[in-house]
């Protein structure tokens, strides 16, 4: 049941990291894309602060969640080490 759920947590931050690179640089080569093709200053007005919120969301899901699995990935691992501990102090 610990290594099925280490697993998990592992395969959770990959998957989060993976994704959250694979959208960023969709979005931005779609931003580009449709920059350079239109060639339009109130496109890049109107679209910048959204492109904002949505990289730093993006970027907050591919680091955040792994950051969140790793340390959830490190108090699981604590856990059974701290009650073997105690188990084992002299009375």
């Amino acid at each position: 049941m610990l290594e099925s759920l280490l697993a998990l947590l592992d395969g959770a931050g990959t998957w989060a990291w993976h994704l959250g690179l694979g959208l960023f640089l969709l979005l931005n080569s779609v931003a580009i894309l449709a920059v350079l093709v239109t060639r339009s200053r109130t496109l890049v007005d109107r679209w910048t602060g959204r492109w904002l919120a949505a990289n730093l969301t993006i970027m907050g899901l591919g680091a955040g969640v792994p950051a969140v699995a790793g340390l959830l990935h490190l108090a699981v691992r604590l856990l059974p080490s701290v009650g073997s501990t105690v188990v084992t102090l002299p009375k």
